[in-house]
């Protein structure tokens, strides 16, 4: 039989309390030690400050996209994914009634056009009746027709022969103005012999050698002479008018003539003009260029014969020996540890960072927005896209590469950062 101990005695309570040396001792110097580690950690651990936001990869000179303008089936597709463009090239046509094929025989044409215009006496190759250019038939019917009325006024025969034949009459009234007016001097002549006569005999009639009779006579024969002159001087207004209606009416057909020629030409070249015109407008609503030299992207997957709206992005051209930077929207909060020249981690959506790492850069830039909530920060890429392949799969830049960025604005120690929060809580206590 167990005896019975009494728990309370002073006997049990002073067991009970009595604790070993060593174990105080030992507790003492583990729980410092624990402390100490503990401080020295928090000393040595660093823990980074961070700004996040989104972010985008571009070039210096951004990729120039290219816009679809109008809706229909993709008939050509000229290019392919990532070949080298150069600026103006031909990248794809859109379903149209004008086929791309005939384009340089129009560019041929209004060249032709153009000198013609210059020089009307040089000749035009018109292309085949065959042809067909759709939007721009009319144009072109109008440029065609517009030549061949030309072509036909300079070779129909009625009016140089009117002008020739007026021309004739022209020279022989001139030749009759001459004979008129040989013959006038002629009778001008003998009528001042008839005057020089007239007046010595009415002389000798004043002085009652002539009789009345005798003087009337020599009078009529005076004025007889003096009306022939009169009718020469007549006859030689009558020619000069005859001779100027005849130039007149050359003057008019010539001019006739010149205005039915502008007329034409004018046409001709509103006609070429409206050609230029209409096919800008059709390159830019049909033909799909590169903006700018470079290295060309698809946007999508595309094929011939694909249905694409209007202000679909299909394309996009990324400019040659552009370094690559990013662009990091970030919100105010925190704005204010932001500083240029910090280091930038970047998660990159299309390449898993957990397979491909993380791509670094540093603050080259920071630029206020409208948008008073948010900034953004230009991030250069000293070496591109390169530090992040830490399985060696290669990182493909493609117009806008877009992520996730942390900018580290500080490197503190993790007791600082405990006594931070500790001050903050004090003070917002206090």
């Amino acid at each position: 039989m167990i005896p019975y101990i009494e728990l309370r005695s002073e006997e049990v309570q002073e067991v009970l309390l009595r604790q070993p040396a060593w174990t105080l001792r030992w507790g003492i110097t583990l729980l410092f030690i624990i402390t100490a580690l503990l401080l020295l950690g928090s000393w040595i651990i660093r823990y980074p400050e961070l700004i996040k936001g989104s972010i985008v990869i571009t070039t210096q000179q951004p990729p120039m996209k290219v816009l679809n303008r109008t809706s229909g089936r993709l008939l050509k597709l000229l290019v392919t994914d990532t070949a080298t463009v150069r600026a103006g090239q031909v990248l794809a046509e859109i379903e149209n009634t004008t086929r791309l094929e005939n384009l340089p025989v129009l560019y041929h044409l209004t060249e032709q056009m153009n000198r013609f215009l210059a020089n009307p006496r040089r000749a035009v190759q018109l292309p085949a009746s065959s042809l067909t250019f759709g939007d721009l038939q009319t144009e072109y019917n109008t440029v065609v027709k517009n030549y061949a009325e030309y072509q036909r006024l300079l070779t129909d025969e009625y009016n140089p022969q009117r002008i020739a034949l007026l021309n004739r009459q022209i020279a022989d009234y001139r030749r009759l103005v001459t004979v008129n007016e040989a013959q006038a001097a002629i009778n001008a002549e003998e009528f001042r012999n008839v005057e020089i006569k007239y007046q010595a005999d009415r002389k000798l009639y004043d002085d009652k050698v002539y009789g009345r009779l005798e003087f009337l006579r020599e009078e009529n024969a005076y004025l007889q002479k003096k009306k022939e002159n009169e009718t020469y001087r007549r006859t030689a207004i009558e020619n000069s008018l005859t001779l100027s209606e005849r130039e007149k009416q050359v003057a008019e057909l010539n001019y006739e003539l010149l205005q039915k020629s502008r007329t034409y030409r004018d046409a001709i070249q509103q006609a070429v003009a409206n050609i230029q015109n209409t096919l800008k407008t059709w390159q830019q609503t049909y033909l799909l260029t590169a903006p700018i030299t470079g290295r060309l992207n698809y946007l999508h997957e595309l094929t011939e014969n694909q249905f694409v709206r209007p202000s679909d992005t299909l394309f996009a051209v990324i400019p040659k020996g552009q370094p690559l930077v990013g662009v990091i929207s970030v919100g105010v909060q925190g704005m204010g540890k932001l500083q240029v020249g910090q280091e930038v981690l970047i998660r990159l959506d299309d390449y898993p960072y957990q397979e491909y790492g993380l791509v670094r850069g540093r603050v080259q830039q920071i630029l206020p927005t409208p948008n008073r909530r948010q900034y953004r920060a230009v991030v250069a890429l000293p070496n591109g896209l390169s530090n992040g392949q830490i399985t060696g799969k290669p990182l493909r830049f493609h117009p806008e590469l877009t992520g996730t960025a942390e900018i580290i604005t500080d490197d503190r120690r993790l007791i600082e950062q405990a006594f931070t929060g500790l001050m903050g809580l004090l003070r917002q206590n206090g």
